[in-house]
Protein backbone atom coordinates (compact mmCIF):
# COMPACT_ATOMS: atom_id res chain seq x y z
CA UNK A 1 0.00 0.00 0.00
CA UNK A 2 1.01 3.62 -0.51
CA UNK A 3 0.79 5.23 2.93
CA UNK A 4 1.39 8.81 4.01
CA UNK A 5 2.43 9.49 7.60
CA UNK A 6 1.91 13.16 8.47
CA UNK A 7 3.59 14.96 11.40
CA UNK A 8 5.49 18.20 11.91
CA UNK A 9 8.04 16.89 14.44
CA UNK A 10 10.74 14.25 14.19
CA UNK A 11 12.80 14.53 17.40
CA UNK A 12 11.90 14.69 21.07
CA UNK A 13 8.88 13.65 23.11
CA UNK A 14 6.56 10.65 23.16
CA UNK A 15 4.56 11.36 20.00
CA UNK A 16 7.64 11.68 17.74
CA UNK A 17 8.94 8.40 19.18
CA UNK A 18 5.69 6.69 18.21
CA UNK A 19 5.75 8.25 14.73
CA UNK A 20 9.37 7.21 14.09
CA UNK A 21 8.58 3.64 15.08
CA UNK A 22 5.44 3.63 12.94
CA UNK A 23 7.25 4.78 9.79
CA UNK A 24 9.96 2.14 10.20
CA UNK A 25 7.47 -0.62 10.99
CA UNK A 26 5.30 0.16 7.96
CA UNK A 27 8.39 0.10 5.75
CA UNK A 28 9.45 -3.22 7.26
CA UNK A 29 6.03 -4.61 6.34
CA UNK A 30 6.65 -3.72 2.72
CA UNK A 31 4.45 -0.64 2.43
CA UNK A 32 5.61 2.33 0.37
CA UNK A 33 5.67 5.15 2.94
CA UNK A 34 5.87 8.90 2.39
CA UNK A 35 6.62 11.04 5.44
CA UNK A 36 4.92 14.43 5.20
CA UNK A 37 6.38 17.09 7.45
CA UNK A 38 7.36 20.76 7.69
CA UNK A 39 10.34 22.36 5.86
CA UNK A 40 12.35 22.88 9.05
CA UNK A 41 12.29 19.15 9.87
CA UNK A 42 13.04 17.83 6.37
CA UNK A 43 16.75 17.29 6.97
CA UNK A 44 16.13 15.32 10.17
CA UNK A 45 13.38 13.35 8.45
CA UNK A 46 15.72 12.30 5.64
CA UNK A 47 18.30 11.20 8.21
CA UNK A 48 15.78 9.35 10.37
CA UNK A 49 13.96 7.66 7.48
CA UNK A 50 16.51 6.97 4.69
CA UNK A 51 14.22 4.26 3.25
CA UNK A 52 11.28 6.67 3.01
CA UNK A 53 10.41 9.61 0.79
CA UNK A 54 10.03 12.80 2.84
CA UNK A 55 8.21 15.88 1.55
CA UNK A 56 7.46 19.29 3.09
CA UNK A 57 3.82 20.31 2.77
CA UNK A 58 2.71 21.37 6.24
CA UNK A 59 3.65 25.00 6.73
CA UNK A 60 1.89 27.83 4.99
CA UNK A 61 3.97 30.67 3.61
CA UNK A 62 2.89 34.21 4.49
CA UNK A 63 2.77 34.95 0.77
CA UNK A 64 -0.75 35.53 -0.54
CA UNK A 65 0.22 33.92 -3.85
CA UNK A 66 1.50 30.81 -2.06
CA UNK A 67 -1.72 30.52 -0.07
CA UNK A 68 -3.77 30.59 -3.27
CA UNK A 69 -1.85 27.66 -4.76
CA UNK A 70 -1.05 25.77 -1.52
CA UNK A 71 -4.24 23.58 -1.45
CA UNK A 72 -3.67 22.61 -5.06
CA UNK A 73 -0.06 21.70 -4.27
CA UNK A 74 -1.19 19.34 -1.50
CA UNK A 75 -3.87 17.74 -3.68
CA UNK A 76 -1.44 17.32 -6.57
CA UNK A 77 1.14 15.70 -4.29
CA UNK A 78 -1.43 13.25 -2.88
CA UNK A 79 -2.57 12.27 -6.37
CA UNK A 80 0.95 11.95 -7.83
CA UNK A 81 2.09 9.84 -4.86
CA UNK A 82 -1.08 7.74 -5.23
CA UNK A 83 -1.57 7.69 -1.46
CA UNK A 84 -4.20 5.18 -0.36
CA UNK A 85 -4.03 5.67 3.42
CA UNK A 86 -2.98 8.84 5.23
CA UNK A 87 -2.14 8.67 8.97
CA UNK A 88 -2.19 12.16 10.50
CA UNK A 89 -0.64 12.56 13.96
CA UNK A 90 -2.28 15.90 14.71
CA UNK A 91 -5.93 16.91 14.86
CA UNK A 92 -5.02 20.43 13.76
CA UNK A 93 -3.18 19.11 10.70
CA UNK A 94 -6.11 16.81 9.97
CA UNK A 95 -8.34 19.87 9.67
CA UNK A 96 -6.63 20.84 6.40
CA UNK A 97 -4.36 18.03 5.15
CA UNK A 98 -6.96 15.44 6.11
CA UNK A 99 -9.62 17.46 4.31
CA UNK A 100 -7.64 17.45 1.06
CA UNK A 101 -6.77 13.75 1.48
CA UNK A 102 -10.47 12.97 1.92
CA UNK A 103 -11.29 14.90 -1.26
CA UNK A 104 -8.73 12.74 -3.06
CA UNK A 105 -10.38 9.53 -1.84
CA UNK A 106 -7.73 8.53 0.71
CA UNK A 107 -8.55 6.51 3.80
CA UNK A 108 -7.64 8.84 6.69
CA UNK A 109 -6.59 7.90 10.23
CA UNK A 110 -6.48 10.82 12.69
CA UNK A 111 -4.38 10.38 15.85
CA UNK A 112 -4.85 12.52 18.98
CA UNK A 113 -1.77 12.40 21.25
CA UNK A 114 -2.80 15.16 23.66
CA UNK A 115 -5.90 16.57 25.35
CA UNK A 116 -8.97 16.73 23.03
CA UNK A 117 -10.68 19.72 24.76
CA UNK A 118 -7.42 21.72 24.62
CA UNK A 119 -6.92 20.77 20.98
CA UNK A 120 -10.47 21.87 20.16
CA UNK A 121 -9.93 25.26 21.80
CA UNK A 122 -6.94 25.93 19.52
CA UNK A 123 -8.86 25.34 16.29
CA UNK A 124 -10.40 28.17 14.30
CA UNK A 125 -14.04 28.04 13.22
CA UNK A 126 -12.97 27.13 9.68
CA UNK A 127 -10.66 24.37 10.93
CA UNK A 128 -13.50 22.89 12.99
CA UNK A 129 -15.77 22.87 9.94
CA UNK A 130 -13.16 21.09 7.83
CA UNK A 131 -12.39 18.66 10.66
CA UNK A 132 -16.05 17.67 10.91
CA UNK A 133 -15.93 16.58 7.28
CA UNK A 134 -12.71 14.61 7.87
CA UNK A 135 -13.92 12.83 10.99
CA UNK A 136 -17.13 11.66 9.31
CA UNK A 137 -15.01 9.64 6.87
CA UNK A 138 -12.03 8.59 8.96
CA UNK A 139 -10.80 6.44 11.82
CA UNK A 140 -9.93 8.33 15.02
CA UNK A 141 -7.26 6.94 17.36
CA UNK A 142 -6.36 8.03 20.90
CA UNK A 143 -3.60 6.77 23.16
CA UNK A 144 -5.70 6.18 26.29
CA UNK A 145 -9.30 5.34 27.16
CA UNK A 146 -9.75 8.63 28.99
CA UNK A 147 -8.59 10.58 25.97
CA UNK A 148 -10.90 8.53 23.73
CA UNK A 149 -13.91 9.36 25.91
CA UNK A 150 -12.98 13.04 25.85
CA UNK A 151 -12.49 12.88 22.08
CA UNK A 152 -16.00 11.53 21.59
CA UNK A 153 -17.47 14.17 23.92
CA UNK A 154 -15.52 16.96 22.20
CA UNK A 155 -15.70 15.99 18.53
CA UNK A 156 -18.68 13.64 18.49
CA UNK A 157 -16.55 10.84 17.03
CA UNK A 158 -15.79 7.49 18.62
CA UNK A 159 -12.06 6.86 18.84
CA UNK A 160 -10.22 3.58 19.08
CA UNK A 161 -7.42 3.17 21.61
CA UNK A 162 -3.85 2.13 20.89
CA UNK A 163 -1.59 2.55 23.90
CA UNK A 164 1.92 3.85 23.37
CA UNK A 165 4.81 1.46 23.95
CA UNK A 166 7.85 1.24 26.17
CA UNK A 167 11.17 1.30 24.31
CA UNK A 168 13.44 -0.12 27.02
CA UNK A 169 13.97 -3.75 27.96
CA UNK A 170 12.74 -4.54 31.46
CA UNK A 171 15.12 -6.05 34.02
CA UNK A 172 14.60 -6.54 37.75
CA UNK A 173 18.28 -5.70 38.30
CA UNK A 174 17.53 -2.06 37.53
CA UNK A 175 15.18 -1.78 40.50
CA UNK A 176 17.92 -2.14 43.11
CA UNK A 177 17.74 0.99 45.25
CA UNK A 178 21.35 0.67 46.46
CA UNK A 179 22.64 1.49 42.98
CA UNK A 180 20.56 4.64 42.58
CA UNK A 181 21.23 8.27 43.36
CA UNK A 182 19.26 10.25 45.91
CA UNK A 183 17.54 12.22 43.19
CA UNK A 184 14.01 13.15 42.24
CA UNK A 185 13.91 13.30 38.45
CA UNK A 186 11.62 15.24 36.11
CA UNK A 187 11.95 14.67 32.34
CA UNK A 188 9.65 16.41 29.85
CA UNK A 189 9.26 19.36 27.54
CA UNK A 190 9.54 22.49 29.66
CA UNK A 191 6.10 23.77 28.70
CA UNK A 192 3.30 25.19 30.91
CA UNK A 193 1.19 22.03 30.81
CA UNK A 194 4.09 19.96 32.25
CA UNK A 195 4.15 22.12 35.43
CA UNK A 196 7.81 21.71 36.35
CA UNK A 197 7.44 24.85 38.49
CA UNK A 198 5.02 22.92 40.72
CA UNK A 199 7.71 20.32 41.37
CA UNK A 200 10.15 23.06 42.38
CA UNK A 201 7.55 24.36 44.86
CA UNK A 202 7.11 20.85 46.20
CA UNK A 203 10.86 20.27 46.52
CA UNK A 204 11.23 23.47 48.53
CA UNK A 205 8.79 21.98 51.06
CA UNK A 206 10.66 18.71 51.51
CA UNK A 207 14.27 19.85 51.07
CA UNK A 208 14.79 20.75 54.78
CA UNK A 209 13.75 17.20 55.75
CA UNK A 210 15.99 15.21 53.40
CA UNK A 211 19.33 15.32 51.60
CA UNK A 212 17.96 14.47 48.14
CA UNK A 213 18.37 16.54 44.97
CA UNK A 214 15.98 17.57 42.20
CA UNK A 215 17.10 17.10 38.60
CA UNK A 216 15.06 18.63 35.76
CA UNK A 217 15.70 17.39 32.22
CA UNK A 218 14.18 18.93 29.12
CA UNK A 219 14.06 22.01 26.94
CA UNK A 220 11.32 24.44 26.05
CA UNK A 221 9.77 27.82 26.50
CA UNK A 222 9.79 27.73 30.32
CA UNK A 223 13.48 26.92 30.77
CA UNK A 224 14.61 30.46 31.60
CA UNK A 225 11.68 31.03 33.97
CA UNK A 226 12.35 27.76 35.78
CA UNK A 227 16.06 28.51 36.15
CA UNK A 228 15.26 31.89 37.68
CA UNK A 229 12.75 30.28 40.02
CA UNK A 230 15.34 27.72 41.10
CA UNK A 231 17.95 30.45 41.64
CA UNK A 232 15.57 32.23 44.04
CA UNK A 233 14.95 29.04 46.00
CA UNK A 234 16.51 28.44 49.42
CA UNK A 235 17.61 25.02 48.10
CA UNK A 236 18.99 26.27 44.77
CA UNK A 237 22.25 24.32 45.18
CA UNK A 238 20.24 21.08 45.07
CA UNK A 239 18.20 21.86 41.94
CA UNK A 240 19.98 21.04 38.68
CA UNK A 241 18.99 21.36 35.00
CA UNK A 242 20.31 18.72 32.62
CA UNK A 243 18.97 19.92 29.27
CA UNK A 244 17.32 17.74 26.66
CA UNK A 245 18.27 14.04 26.77
CA UNK A 246 18.00 12.00 23.58
CA UNK A 247 18.94 8.77 25.36
CA UNK A 248 17.17 8.94 28.73
CA UNK A 249 17.80 5.35 29.79
CA UNK A 250 20.81 6.20 31.95
CA UNK A 251 18.77 8.95 33.68
CA UNK A 252 15.97 6.56 34.62
CA UNK A 253 18.39 3.88 35.77
CA UNK A 254 20.08 6.24 38.24
CA UNK A 255 16.98 8.11 39.45
CA UNK A 256 15.72 7.50 42.96
CA UNK A 257 12.16 8.64 42.13
CA UNK A 258 10.54 9.79 38.89
CA UNK A 259 7.77 12.41 39.10
CA UNK A 260 5.19 13.47 36.51
CA UNK A 261 3.42 16.77 37.33
CA UNK A 262 1.55 17.44 34.07
CA UNK A 263 -1.83 19.15 34.05
CA UNK A 264 -2.84 16.70 31.29
CA UNK A 265 -1.34 13.89 29.26
CA UNK A 266 -2.64 11.97 26.29
CA UNK A 267 -0.78 8.96 27.69
CA UNK A 268 2.42 9.69 29.62
CA UNK A 269 5.12 7.68 27.90
CA UNK A 270 7.82 8.84 30.33
CA UNK A 271 5.99 6.94 33.09
CA UNK A 272 6.27 3.57 31.37
CA UNK A 273 9.87 4.34 30.36
CA UNK A 274 10.82 4.97 33.98
CA UNK A 275 8.77 2.02 35.26
CA UNK A 276 10.39 -0.34 32.76
CA UNK A 277 13.78 0.42 34.33
CA UNK A 278 12.61 -0.08 37.89
CA UNK A 279 12.26 3.57 38.89
CA UNK A 280 9.50 4.17 41.46
CA UNK A 281 7.04 6.62 39.91
CA UNK A 282 4.75 9.30 41.33
CA UNK A 283 2.27 11.17 39.16
CA UNK A 284 -0.55 13.63 39.49
CA UNK A 285 -3.80 11.89 38.60
CA UNK A 286 -4.24 14.16 35.60
CA UNK A 287 -6.27 13.49 32.47
CA UNK A 288 -5.75 11.01 30.95
CA UNK A 289 -2.97 8.46 30.88
CA UNK A 290 -1.43 8.08 34.36
CA UNK A 291 -4.45 6.38 35.93
CA UNK A 292 -4.38 3.79 33.12
CA UNK A 293 -0.67 3.13 33.64
CA UNK A 294 -0.25 3.24 37.42
CA UNK A 295 -2.11 0.93 39.81
CA UNK A 296 -2.04 3.15 42.88
CA UNK A 297 0.09 1.78 45.71
CA UNK A 298 1.06 -1.33 43.75
CA UNK A 299 3.42 -0.16 41.01
CA UNK A 300 3.40 3.60 41.50
CA UNK A 301 1.62 6.39 43.34
CA UNK A 302 -1.16 8.68 42.08
CA UNK A 303 -1.66 12.05 43.75
CA UNK A 304 -4.70 14.32 43.48
CA UNK A 305 -4.11 16.52 40.47
CA UNK A 306 -2.27 19.70 41.49
CA UNK A 307 -2.15 18.90 45.23
CA UNK A 308 1.39 20.02 46.14
CA UNK A 309 1.07 19.21 49.85
CA UNK A 310 0.01 15.63 49.14
CA UNK A 311 2.80 15.27 46.58
CA UNK A 312 5.33 16.46 49.17
CA UNK A 313 4.06 13.94 51.72
CA UNK A 314 4.20 11.05 49.25
CA UNK A 315 7.75 11.95 48.19
CA UNK A 316 8.94 12.11 51.80
CA UNK A 317 7.31 8.72 52.50
CA UNK A 318 9.21 7.21 49.58
CA UNK A 319 12.49 8.91 50.46
CA UNK A 320 12.30 7.48 53.99
CA UNK A 321 11.36 3.95 52.88
CA UNK A 322 13.90 2.33 50.50
CA UNK A 323 12.08 -1.01 50.71
CA UNK A 324 8.90 0.61 49.42
CA UNK A 325 10.83 2.24 46.57
CA UNK A 326 12.25 -1.12 45.54
CA UNK A 327 8.83 -2.79 45.84
CA UNK A 328 7.23 -0.18 43.58
CA UNK A 329 10.18 -0.36 41.19
CA UNK A 330 9.95 -4.12 40.77
CA UNK A 331 6.18 -3.98 40.33
CA UNK A 332 6.60 -1.16 37.82
CA UNK A 333 8.80 -3.39 35.65
CA UNK A 334 6.04 -5.99 35.55
CA UNK A 335 3.41 -3.38 34.75
CA UNK A 336 5.42 -1.77 31.96
CA UNK A 337 5.69 -5.12 30.18
CA UNK A 338 1.98 -4.75 29.31
CA UNK A 339 2.87 -1.83 27.04
CA UNK A 340 5.12 -3.70 24.64
CA UNK A 341 6.07 -2.62 21.16
CA UNK A 342 4.92 -5.83 19.47
CA UNK A 343 1.35 -5.41 20.70
CA UNK A 344 1.45 -1.74 19.70
CA UNK A 345 2.61 -2.60 16.18
CA UNK A 346 0.02 -5.37 15.83
CA UNK A 347 -2.75 -2.97 16.84
CA UNK A 348 -1.59 -0.54 14.15
CA UNK A 349 -1.37 -3.33 11.60
CA UNK A 350 -5.03 -4.13 12.24
CA UNK A 351 -5.97 -0.47 11.87
CA UNK A 352 -4.08 -0.02 8.62
CA UNK A 353 -5.37 -3.29 7.14
CA UNK A 354 -8.89 -2.40 8.24
CA UNK A 355 -8.70 1.08 6.75
CA UNK A 356 -7.88 -0.50 3.41
CA UNK A 357 -11.22 -2.34 3.45
CA UNK A 358 -13.64 0.42 2.58
CA UNK A 359 -17.27 -0.43 1.89
CA UNK A 360 -19.23 1.12 -0.91
CA UNK A 361 -21.09 3.20 1.68
CA UNK A 362 -17.80 4.73 2.90
CA UNK A 363 -17.81 2.88 6.23
CA UNK A 364 -14.38 2.06 7.59
CA UNK A 365 -13.97 -1.62 8.42
CA UNK A 366 -11.31 -2.38 11.00
CA UNK A 367 -12.62 -5.66 12.38
CA UNK A 368 -11.02 -9.02 11.70
CA UNK A 369 -13.60 -9.87 9.01
CA UNK A 370 -14.94 -7.83 6.14
CA UNK A 371 -18.45 -6.56 6.62
CA UNK A 372 -18.02 -5.61 10.28
CA UNK A 373 -20.49 -2.72 10.69
CA UNK A 374 -18.63 -0.94 13.47
CA UNK A 375 -14.96 -1.07 14.38
CA UNK A 376 -14.20 -2.33 17.89
CA UNK A 377 -11.83 -0.36 20.08
CA UNK A 378 -8.25 -1.48 19.61
CA UNK A 379 -6.41 -1.70 22.92
CA UNK A 380 -3.36 -3.39 24.31
CA UNK A 381 -5.09 -4.00 27.61
CA UNK A 382 -8.17 -2.73 29.41
CA UNK A 383 -8.31 0.00 32.05
CA UNK A 384 -6.36 -1.18 35.11
CA UNK A 385 -7.81 -1.59 38.55
CA UNK A 386 -6.51 0.80 41.15
CA UNK A 387 -5.42 -0.39 44.53
CA UNK A 388 -4.47 1.18 47.85
CA UNK A 389 -1.28 1.27 49.86
CA UNK A 390 -1.87 1.70 53.62
CA UNK A 391 1.23 3.81 54.16
CA UNK A 392 0.54 6.34 51.43
CA UNK A 393 -3.05 7.40 51.87
CA UNK A 394 -6.08 6.43 49.81
CA UNK A 395 -4.89 7.99 46.56
CA UNK A 396 -6.97 10.27 44.40
CA UNK A 397 -10.72 10.25 44.69
CA UNK A 398 -12.29 7.56 42.52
Amino acid sequence: MNIGVVYEIVDGGGAPLVVRNQVRHLCDRGHKVTFVTAPQTMEKARTSFPQTRSIALLRESQSVLFRLFWPGRIILAILLLRLEIVIIHSVRTASYFGFFATLCGCRVIVVEHANPPTTFSLLSKRQRSFLNVVLRRSIAVCVSHGSARAFEETFGKEAQVVYNFVQFEASCKTAQTGKRDNTIVFLARLAPEKRASVLIDCFEKIAPECDWRLQIYGAGEELEMLQKKADRSHCRDRIKFGGWINQPRVIYERAGIFVLTSSYEGFGITLIEAMSLGTPCVSFDCPFGPREIIEHGRNGILVDNGNVDELAKVLLDLIRDPNLRQQLGNAGIDRSAKFNINAHNCAWDRLVDGAYRWTSRGVVESGAQAGTPKAPRTTLNGPPARGHHPGLGPGPAQ
